[in-house]
């Protein structure tokens, strides 16, 4: 009996070292994903401000960028790093921005999508939440947008989550940030 436990222990050991040393689950994942929100649906979800949204990642570095327009036609986005999340129910990709004031939690469905779960998010014409509202950058033509229009809160860990599905695209769909 032994002559026949050990090689299949030995095997599953062996693929299990044969895998990388840190994963983030983003290498199983498109490199781009988008969504267009059709009219019908923006009239059905008044506080939903983005009317597309882009994320692209980046798994060599660990990275995605999230991207959107708003309702007004402007074009923000924010950078994220990402590590691997065990939670149990956002396991996958969990990703923060550099001040750490807007999480993302990136979770894959069967048919390939994604869902990101998200809050406090803002997205500029600069990077995200490298100003607040009302600061001297945005009387000088810069802007941040939320994801939604509904109530927030700056303070870290808190304000409420969104969902919001995308789909797989080409790479090239994806809106080239910072080239």
């Amino acid at each position: 009996m032994f002559r026949f436990v050990f090689p299949i222990i030995t095997a599953t050991i062996a693929v299990a070292l044969a895998g990388p040393v840190w994963s983030t689950g983003l290498n199983d994942l498109s490199p781009c994903y988008t969504r267009h929100y059709s009219a019908k649906h923006m009239r059905n979800q008044p506080n939903q401000n983005v009317t597309t949204l882009a994320l692209e990642i980046d798994a060599a570095d660990k990275s995605v960028v999230l991207s959107g327009t708003n309702r007004d036609g402007q074009f923000g986005y924010d950078y994220y790093s990402c590590y691997e999340n065990t939670g149990s129910d956002t396991t996958g990709p969990a990703c923060m921005t550099f001040e750490a004031d807007s999480q993302l939690w990136i979770k894959e469905r069967d048919d390939g999508s994604i869902v990101i779960k998200t809050r406090n998010t803002i997205l500029s014409d600069i990077g995200g939440t490298n100003f607040e509202y009302g600061d001297e950058d945005e009387q000088n033509g810069h802007y941040a947008f939320y994801l939604e229009v509904a109530r927030h809160s700056v303070t870290i860990g808190s304000g409420p989550f969104f969902h919001f599905r995308l789909y797989p695209a080409k790479a090239g769909a994806c809106p080239k940030i910072g080239e």
